[in-house]
């Protein structure tokens, strides 16, 4: 991996390494199936979309790390997540630069899938 690996505002391997543990913390009942892939190539880019299945169950770590303040402030309605299993189908776009090789990865229509935690 890059030493000078880049997200976002962040620098570094180390940034990647925490954010990995935090996931696997937080997600550790999380489960994907791939289902299909779409790619495309316009302009100097390659657009790859890839679909996949999940299953996932909301443990205590997964509150701790999403959501740090449900537990303390919203006691009820972490109550109700803990244990519940979410199901679904996630789109994740990733997008290579065939010039420069930069990449970019879209999980935002994953992301809002998921909703609020105060909706529940």
């Amino acid at each position: 991996m890059d030493e000078n690996l880049r997200i976002g505002d962040f620098n570094g391997r180390g940034v990647m390494l925490h954010q990995w543990e935090q996931y696997t913390k937080a997600l550790s009942e999380l489960e994907f199936h791939y289902l299909r892939s779409q790619v495309v190539s316009a302009e100097g880019r390659t657009i790859v979309t890839s679909y996949a299945s999940y299953r996932h169950v909301v443990t205590r770590d997964t509150l701790e790390v999403i959501f740090p303040n449900v537990l303390r402030q919203y006691p009820r309605i972490a109550a109700k997540i803990l244990g519940r299993v979410f199901e679904g189908i996630g789109r994740f776009d990733f997008v290579f630069d065939t010039q420069t090789h930069s990449t970019h990865t879209s999980y935002a229509p994953f992301l809002k899938e998921q909703g609020s935690p105060t909706s529940v």
